[in-house]
């Protein structure tokens, strides 16, 4: 069988998203489309089981998400979505009273980096940032 859009290539979507996701919340809409544009080519069983979810959902977001004949789905190749976390940017502040500050890229914002700025500009700015 030669689909443009693959029961299988959903399944993977939908384990990313819920391996991703930060909390369980709301289904995405575009994989909400994507389940009710399977029910041309699948059958409702297969496409519950397959997807883990319930008749339920796949009836509501068939309701919400009536297509047309000219909606055309092209599916990414699960290549092009890489999940895989960026590695941890530190800075560090060594300031001539002998502090040493080390930030991770997850702390970095303006108002830090200005604080950080301001506390220092009153001293002599034989500080190193790296």
């Amino acid at each position: 069988m030669n689909h443009s859009l693959s029961l299988e290539s959903v399944a993977s979507q939908f384990a990313s998203w819920r391996a991703t996701r930060p909390i369980r919340g709301l289904t995405p809409v575009s994989l909400q489309q994507q389940v009710v544009a399977l029910k041309n080519t699948y059958s409702i069983s297969q496409i519950i089981l397959t997807l883990g979810i319930n008749t339920e959902a796949l009836k509501r977001w068939s309701a919400k998400h009536q297509h047309n004949d000219n909606t055309i789905f092209i599916p990414l190749p699960d290549e092009a979505v890489s999940h895989t976390p960026k590695p941890s940017a530190t800075i560090t502040c060594e300031f001539p009273n002998g502090i040493r500050l080390t930030l991770t890229d997850a702390s970095l914002s303006h108002d830090v980096l200005s604080t950080i700025y301001h506390l220092n500009s009153g001293e002599n700015n034989d500080s190193v940032i790296r």
